[in-house]
Order: C-alpha cells, then structure tokens, then sequence
C-alpha cells in the first residue's frame, strides 16, 4: 500500500470511531448519571467505564482493519473470508462479554468488567464482599458462555 492510502485508511477510521462514538446509545444522557461518588471522588465505576471504552476503542480498530481489508481490490476472496469471520467473531465476543455483564449485574451486585483475553476470561465484579459460592456461581456463568479452561474472578468496593 501507498503512504497516501495507509494515511487515508487511518484519517477515515478515526472519522468513523468519532461518529460513532458521538452517535453511541451507550453514551449516558443528562440527568440519567448511574456514577456513585464517596466524598467527591472519583469511584471504582468510573474506572470501569474507561476500560470499557479502551476496549471499545480497541476492538473498533480491529473492525476497521478488517473493514478495509474487506473493501480492498486487491485482497484475494481467502482474505475477505478470513476477514469477515474475525470481525463475526469480535462481534460475537464482545456480546458474550456483555450479556456476562448483565448476568453479574442482574445477582445483585453494583457492577461488573468482563474481559475475554487469549489467557481466558477476566471478570472484575463491583461488590464489598465475595463469598467463595458466589464466585463459584459467577465461574459457572462463565463457563456456560465461553469456552474457555481459565477464569478470573476478583472483585473490589465501590470506594476502592
């Protein structure tokens, strides 16, 4: 690829992750603010947020590398193929990490980080306490969802 190409490709996925993220249903809307601040300072959640969106900004990288290799004239059809399956299966990934969210959230606890690496499965659960049965049922969740030999599961206060 030409310098002016590879420039061009970047300029338009920066374009792209701006408008997207300007557009995004996950930005939260005024008066809608679900942070908990103790003693004015910035909390675990907010922490949280950010590694979402490092994540987010990360993966939305990988899909516009494989977006151009799709589009490209000269990438044979194997490499079309190979493309599209990865950009299906960060898609299908970043589901799974999100529903296992929700499941976490929805036993009761504050919050919850999801984040399959190729080590496993890392789960960051938002609680002032962790009993070993609780961490057995979120393994068990985990298990059910991904296929993976490897989970993690730590947790911190809200405070921390």
């Amino acid at each position: 690829m030409k310098k002016n190409q590879i420039a061009l490709l970047c300029l338009t996925a920066v374009i792209m992750l701006a408008v997207w993220y300007i557009k995004s249903p996950l930005n939260s809307v005024a008066g809608d603010d679900n942070t908990v601040t103790v003693g004015g300072n910035p909390t675990r959640l907010d922490a949280l947020k950010e590694m979402r969106e490092a994540l987010r900004a990360e993966r939305s990288m990988e899909v516009a590398a494989l977006d151009s290799i799709i589009a490209s004239e000269s990438s044979t059809i194997a490499e079309k193929n190979t493309a599209i399956n990865e950009k299906q299966s960060i898609s299908d990934l970043t589901e799974k990490e999100v529903l296992m969210e929700l499941s976490i959230i929805n036993l009761g606890y504050t919050d919850a980080f999801v984040h399959h690496t190729t080590d496993g499965v890392e789960i960051l659960v938002i609680a002032d306490t962790l009993s070993e049965s609780e961490v057995i049922q979120i393994m068990n969740l985990t298990y059910s969802s991904f296929t993976t030999e490897t989970v993690i599961v730590t947790y911190k206060s809200a405070s921390e």
